[in-house]
């Protein structure tokens, strides 16, 4: 079982941080507070795989020359992820990656690099150097300003080792920064994965993308149309599986899907909003469909359709939509026979989940239920044993709830099921802090058919000695 608790596995550490749990921790904060003397106490850590540097006010660059001067950083033998948040708009506080590589003796473990920065203010030198790190596979960057240099700088070359692309503005390029990027991106022979938020580009510029570069797989993100093409091209990439863009024309909002442009696809999982022709999508097994406003009726279409290949749906709700008539989207469940996974964070009320609970669904193994009020969850706990089909469950947990560890534990008794993810998202009280005893023996006690186990939280969780004291042992039983 692996059993994930997200307080432990990120952590900023403080003066008071007892070091017994150093080797364990597997990801590192370092921020203004701390000095190369406290980073050295993570020597010993034979887990730390990600590591964060940032300068508010830490100053990045003093850092690193400080830890180029160390004659072995022991902590090179595991990490291999490092994230930058460059905060401050001072000189000094931009990123060198000649200082970078020194620092860390140019590394080949380390295959993730993030930068962060501010709007209008470059954050990044010597982009080249990030090719020294040789096992350096994914490239995220955040708010920085030189895009089309470190682009440049890394893929120049078409044998360029980066994979994995991630770019995010905070504010919208001009169109010709994203037509540079593009240009040099599909030399590339290795990029697999693409990801671009707030780009403006024409339909016929981003479809020719797709179609010309050779090695794409993934691409997501979302863009601005520029204009609506007189003529829409056809994507026949033979190499692209996995498609999730959002797209709106610029001019009015009005939103387009690409994905109608598609002949003969072997897209295998794509978010859509609108599909025209869900026949042209032999091979999807996988749709992610965001809500923009309350009508069902398409969700309800595409499930009916019953396609072979599709095996995991869910519903996004962004914008926080309330529905009230939740019966035509599960009736439609039991027009198909091959989904297997059914997830949305919508709040359906207890007698519609009751009943398709009730119902033993013959394809259906995972699901997901959202809680605004603790006996809604201890209902669900009540009925869920009747369906011994369903195997993996995600339980969101909204608002100022009570104490739902009695309701936790029941389902954690139950020996059908081997996944849970637990979402916490509350405001004031912690729902399972008063009934922390009870919840760590059951774990253990059934421990033989949970394979994982996580909790996620979105609030200030503090679980504390309990945790802290049996987290490690329990992955330790089987």
């Amino acid at each position: 079982m692996k059993l994930t608790l997200n307080y432990i596995e990120f952590i900023e550490f403080t003066e008071e941080f007892n070091c017994k749990f150093v080797p364990y921790i597997s990801q590192l904060y370092v921020s203004y507070k701390h000095n190369l003397d406290y980073f050295t106490k993570f020597y010993e850590s034979k887990s730390l795989v990600h590591l964060v540097l940032s300068n508010s006010p830490l100053d990045i660059s003093n850092f690193l020359d400080s830890l180029s001067q160390l004659d072995q950083c022991p902590i090179l033998d595991t990490l291999e992820s490092l994230e930058f948040n460059v905060l401050s708009q001072h000189d000094s506080q931009q990123v060198d990656f000649c200082k970078v590589a020194k620092a860390f003796k140019e590394s080949s473990k380390i295959h993730t690099i993030k930068v962060q920065g501010l709007i209008h203010f470059s954050v990044i030198e010597n982009a080249s150097m990030l090719l020294k790190f040789t096992g350096l596979k994914e490239i995220l960057l955040c708010n920085v300003n030189n895009v089309v240099y470190v682009v440049q700088s890394i893929f120049s070359d078409h044998r360029s080792p980066i994979e994995k692309l991630s770019i995010e503005y905070n504010f919208i390029p001009e169109e010709t920064e994203i037509t540079t990027i593009l240009s040099e991106l599909v030399k590339s022979n290795n990029l697999t994965d693409l990801n671009i938020n707030m780009a403006k580009v024409s339909v016929g510029e981003l479809v020719g993308f797709l179609n010309e570069a050779k090695s794409l797989k993934s691409i997501s993100g979302s863009f601005l149309m520029l204009e609506q093409d007189i003529l829409l091209p056809t994507i026949h990439s033979k190499s692209l599986e996995h498609m999730n863009i959002d797209m709106n024309y610029n001019s009015n909002n009005e939103e387009f899907d690409i994905h109608n442009l598609w002949t003969n696809s072997r897209i295998v999982s794509t978010t859509l909003s609108k599909l025209d022709n869900p026949h042209q999508f032999q091979f999807l097994e996988t749709i992610r469909y965001s809500l923009k406003n309350h009508d069902l009726t398409y969700i309800c279409n595409i499930i009916k359709f019953n396609m072979k290949s599709l095996k995991n749906f869910t519903i996004l709700n962004p914008r926080r939509l309330k529905f009230t008539n939740f019966d035509p989207l599960y009736e439609s469940l039991s027009h198909n026979s091959h989904l297997e996974s059914f997830h949305h964070n919508l709040f359906v009320p207890h007698k519609i989940l009751k009943r398709f609970i009730l119902s033993n669904h013959k394809s259906i193994k995972a699901t997901s239920l959202m809680c605004l009020k603790p006996y809604s969850l201890a209902k669900f706990s009540s009925i869920i044993h009747n369906n011994s089909k369903i195997t993996k469950l995600e339980i969101i947990l909204i608002g100022e709830v009570e104490n739902v560890t009695p309701s936790l534990c029941t389902i954690l008794r139950l020996n059908h099921i081997e996944q849970i993810t637990f979402r916490l998202d509350f405001n004031h009280i912690n729902p399972i802090e008063s009934g922390m005893d009870q919840l760590i023996e059951v774990i253990k006690e059934n421990i033989s058919h949970l394979y994982h186990l996580e909790f996620i939280t979105f609030g200030e969780l503090t679980l504390t000695k309990y945790c802290k004291d049996n987290f490690f042992n329990l992955n330790k039983i089987k």
